[in-house]
């Protein structure tokens, strides 16, 4: 992205203003930046250099997006964890909460506490649900980062040793450390590996982290 913008300065002599672009950084999250430029001319007109400015709008930009809540079943027939992944990113702003075992139907897509906990978030001001990194893996143990303004009580580590149809793999639940706001797990020895990382707080809600697929 910033490539193709600096090409434009420098090279097409244009002058770039406000120009938003998503960059990939080393954690594997994605950045947003503001840039803004024009060509530098030297007394022949060549450009001899580029200024502006190349500003972190992030958090910004995450403000500006609506939050979104997704609550699945490790096994659901319908929503497999596979692709319901690709569409929750597509969310800057969301939480995941994905739940070992709950069935596909009307009453159970509609009866969890996390949707009125969340509703309660953004419409009256409530406390938050906790929000959790992505996971990092160091060897065979898991790490997570959360945020929460409520107590959290429990932490566990879900994980599947199967491969194949999402709704017919057989899932494990683990209890997880919690050491301030970092969760740590130890792996399981199986490959390939599908697991992510849970949390409950003290009014009963779940908040996950992204599966994660540990190949053979």
């Amino acid at each position: 992205y910033y490539m193709n913008v600096f090409d434009r300065i420098k090279n097409k002599k244009e002058t770039v203003r406000d120009s938003i672009g998503i960059i990939l950084h080393h954690d594997r999250t994605e950045k947003y930046f503001n840039i803004s430029g024009a060509p530098n001319f030297g007394p022949d007109g060549s450009v001899i250099g580029i200024v502006g400015t190349f500003k972190d709008v992030t958090e910004l930009k995450y403000s500006e997006e609506s939050y979104r809540l997704f609550i699945n079943g490790t096994n659901d027939h319908c929503f497999y964890l596979g692709s319901y992944q690709k569409s929750y990113r597509l969310a800057r702003n969301r939480t995941v909460c994905v739940k070992v075992g709950m069935e596909h139907g009307q009453d159970q897509g509609a009866s969890p506490v996390e949707i009125l906990t969340f509703m309660d978030q953004n419409l009256r001001g409530g406390e938050a649900l906790p929000q959790l990194d992505r996971p990092k893996q160091r060897g065979n143990v898991v790490e997570v980062r959360f945020r929460s303004s409520v107590a959290v009580v429990k932490a566990e580590l879900c994980f599947t040793a199967d491969s194949g149809i999402w709704e017919q793999r057989r899932w494990q639940a683990v209890d997880a450390q919690i050491d301030g706001q970092t969760i740590t797990a130890r792996l399981p020895a199986q490959r390939p590996l599908t697991y992510f990382v849970s949390v409950k707080d003290d009014r009963g809600a779940l908040v996950t982290s992204e599966h994660e697929v540990i190949a053979e």
